[in-house]
Parts: C-alpha cells; structure tokens; sequence
C-alpha cells in the first residue's frame, strides 16, 4: 500500500513537471477548445444553414467561383446575386482564398463556409493569450484569452462569414511577431516574416496596410531603420501579387480593395448629418434614390468606386462646416458602450466593453498601464490607424471596434486583477493572522 501511495505521488510529480514544461502549450489548447466550444454552444443555439446575411455574399461567392476554376468573381455591385459574374477586386482577397480551399476539400456549401469561419476564430482566444503575456502577468493574459473566447460581440458573429474572423488572429500573430523583433535583436529573416504576417493581414483588411507602414517608420526611428523598411518592404511585397493580378485582370493596378468609395459615400452625405436615427452611421448609396441614379452609368467597380469617392469629397467641399459634426457624430457612435441596438445587445455591449473602458480607466489612474512597455507604441499606433479611419469613412460600429477592444483587452485584465488584489488581498491576510492567533 506504501508503495502505492509513493508510486501515485511520482506519477503526479511528474505530470506536474510536464505540465509546466509544456505550460503555454497546454494553455493554448485550453482556451482553442474552450473558444470552440462556446462557439459551437452558440451556434447550435443560432443554426447555420439560415439565408446568408450582412455581407456574407461578399465573400462566399469569390470564393465559390475560386473553387470552381473561375477565379475571383462576383455579381457587380447592386445587381442580384444571380448575375453574371465579373473579376471583381471590391474585397481585399485572403478571406475567400482561405474559404475556397475549405471548399476544394469540404464542398462548397454556406453550411462549410460558416463553419471554416467559426473554427478559424477559434484561434484569437489563444494568440490573445500570447500576445498579452508579452506585455502584462501570465494570470491577466490568461484571463484576456478567456475573455476573448467568451466576448459577446465575437461570440455572436461565430456562425456568420466575414473579415474579422481572419483579420483578427492574423493582427494579433502580426503583432505578437512585430513584439519579438523590437524587443530582440533577431535576424533579418525574423523581420520578414512579421512583415509578410502584416502583409497577408490587410489583405484580410486594408486597415492593416497604414498599421504596418506606421509600424514601420516606429521601427526606423526609434530601433533599427533596417528593420523598419525591412518590415515595410516585406508587408508590400506580400501585396504586390495582388496589385499585378488587379492590374492584369481589372485592368487598374488596385492595392487593396474598392470599397472604400461606398463607404466613403455612405458615411458622409447630407443624409447621416440631418437625420438624428443615422447620426454616426453608414448608409449604402444604392438605397438612396439620387446616389443610384448617379451611379447608374458606373457599371465596373473601379468606375464606380472613383464617383463614389467624387461625390463624397464634393458633398465635404460643398458643406465644409459638417466635417466636425460628422467626425464627432462617427467617433461617439462607435466609442460609446450604449448601443442604439435595445435588449439583450445592449446588456452584453455594457457589460463587456462598458466594463473594459472602467478597468482601463482605473489602470490609468492607478498606474497599471505603461507608456514604457515596449508593446505600448505598437498598440497606439494601430489604435490611431483604427480611428483615423473612423473619422474618414466609418467605425463599423460594435463589430468595428472588436479589434481595438482586443488591443486593449490585456491592461484591461491586468487592471482588474491588480484592483482584485487590493480589494481582497488585505481580508484575506487578516483571516491568516486571525486563525494563526486562535491556533495559540
């Protein structure tokens, strides 16, 4: 029996040497399975073989045809889905990329498209993690994973096809990747690999693109100028096939993509400055009945999307005074936790975002958060990017501002720890001394 009971503590001993050998691993897959299974909780609870919603199309269809030889197609902007299909270059491409080669070998299906979606987001959970313990406790950037696993905005686009399910893991591996070479001396190779990670990023979302060339002229200035352009030559030569396939298949040499004049369009108009209900939103210029018969002649993208930038820096050169309202109406629509949406939305917004604002807060004031970190920069600077492109086009509202809720989201965790340890800590030393006196 003493044998036993000896063998059994060995056999614990070793399992907890090998389980803090192989921590951050055994981490990481913790919170890749507990951010799967809430999403498949929720899912099931949702269903995925509804009607494709929001811009699903945008991304389904490209890939469909890409899957079937085609090529990058879809039905021209405003025309029924079931159009003929044209070379399109409206949205950047890595996105229906990675879901026609889930179609090559899955089928292609709505049902597998959700489905590739909801797996592949699975992974911010644990690059969050990752990426926190870089920059505050092991015990907050656990907390950070848990919490992006369970984040209720990102919960609830689980079962829906879009951008952020790619965009998010891969701005998060950027910048885990962009950490180690400012903080290391690394090789050039090291340089270049976070510069390609930033390129395939804004080719998930352009919002990338301006992140990393900011990044980049950091990096000339304050550490190391061949690492700066050695990033930023990495990141454009990552997009520069995409650049070439535009100009030979479109015909005009597109970086990224040609939605930004509908977005510029939509977010700047009389419309969104004189109805209160639209302040700080967007509104599709085909719904509008003047914008859609300006348009009409424009039957390519690039076209189109070039009137759609004229006519919305005409409306701004006509109507200069509402530039400040509609910068201001923009950046509180999409910085505030209240959200116009009522019910159970609004709840979760409050308690998930509402809360990280309080704990960021109380980590300034209680000097939680550090400028001197080497994270802190990087993390101001795709912070700036995110906003400077709410003020020109549009925050995307709730689903928008995901990223810069998970940029934030470590000194959030850390903050609430550090108010935690000073809230209970003291209890709990007094019940320490309290028993130690009674067991006098």
């Amino acid at each position: 029996m003493k044998r036993d009971g000896t063998a059994r503590t060995t056999e614990c001993m070793r399992a907890l040497i090998m389980w803090k050998a192989n921590f951050q691993t055994n981490i990481f897959v913790l919170l890749l399975t507990a951010s799967l299974a809430a999403r498949i909780i929720l899912t099931i609870l949702m269903g995925l073989n509804g009607p494709m919603v929001s811009d699903e199309q945008q991304y389904f269809y490209p890939a469909y045809y890409l899957a079937a030889g085609k090529g990058l197609q879809k039905a021209p902007q405003g025309a029924p889905a079931a159009s003929t299909p044209r070379p399109t270059a409206y949205r950047v491409p890595v996105p229906s990329i990675i879901l026609a080669a889930v179609f090559t070998f899955f089928g292609k299906s709505i049902f597998v498209g959700r489905i590739a979606c909801l797996v592949l987001g699975c992974f911010a959970a644990p690059l969050m993690f990752l990426f926190a313990k870089r920059i505050v406790s092991t015990h907050a950037s656990i907390l950070a994973g848990i919490c992006v696993a369970l984040w209720p905005t990102w919960l609830a686009r689980a079962p829906i096809m879009g951008s952020e399910h790619f965009f998010i893991p891969f701005l998060l591996l950027s910048l885990l990747f962009t950490i180690n070479v400012t903080e290391t001396p690394g090789k050039a190779s090291q340089v270049t690999i976070a510069g390609i990670c930033w390129g395939v990023t804004a080719l998930c979302r352009p919002h990338a693109l301006p992140m990393v060339l900011m990044i980049a002229v950091f990096l000339v200035w304050r550490i190391s100028w061949k690492r700066g352009l050695i990033l930023g030559g990495s990141a454009m030569m990552t997009i520069l096939p995409w650049l070439i396939r535009n100009q030979l298949v479109i015909g005009h040499p597109v970086l990224l993509a040609l939605e930004g004049g509908e977005t510029f369009l939509g977010s700047n108009n009389h419309y969104v400055v004189e109805d209160p209900d639209l302040y700080g939103v967007w509104l599709a210029p085909m719904l509008v009945p003047e914008y859609r018969r300006a348009l009409q002649p424009f039957q390519d993208e690039f076209s189109r999307d070039r009137e759609q930038y004229r006519l919305g820096v005409s409306y701004l050169k006509s109507n200069p005074e509402q530039i400040p309202k509609l910068a201001f109406y923009k950046l509180w629509r999409w910085l505030t936790p209240v959200t116009k949406t009522p019910g159970i939305a609004r709840v979760a917004v409050i308690l998930s975002y509402g809360s990280l604002l309080l704990l960021l807060i109380g980590g300034i004031l209680c000097g939680v958060i550090s400028s001197k970190s080497t994270p802190f920069p990087l993390i101001v600077i795709c912070s700036t990017v995110l906003l400077i492109v709410t003020v020109i086009y549009w925050g995307g509202l709730t689903l928008g501002r995901l990223p810069l809720e998970f940029l934030w989201l470590p000194w959030g965790t850390a903050s609430f720890l550090w108010i935690k340890t000073r809230l209970f800590q003291p209890e709990m030393k007094a019940r320490v001394v309290s028993k130690e006196l009674r067991a006098k």
